[in-house]
């Protein structure tokens, strides 16, 4: 086995290689980023969805809270104990 400085300097696509190897190289290079987009954009999405929702639903309680304690019978206001 004898091992020369041109094998040791490069890979066999680096060295130079034949067209079809070239463009299955590039096109798995592609598809792996279309994948890291892919995951990147869901956990995105994702993380809009829960700031989308608390915002929802902190309002809806602030609504809900304010509507309860103003429809109360002789409800304090200011400290929202009840008589």
């Amino acid at each position: 086995m004898s091992i020369t400085v041109s094998s040791l300097l490069a890979c066999s696509i680096c060295f130079g290689s034949d067209g079809a190897t070239l463009d299955g190289a590039n096109a798995a290079v592609i598809f792996m980023l279309l994948i890291l987009v892919g995951v990147l954009g869901s956990f995105l999405s994702f993380i809009f969805y829960l700031a989308r929702r608390s915002r929802r639903l902190a309002l809806e309680d602030e609504l809900s809270g304010s509507f309860s304690a103003s429809t109360e019978v002789g409800s304090d206001k200011n400290s929202g104990l009840t008589h």
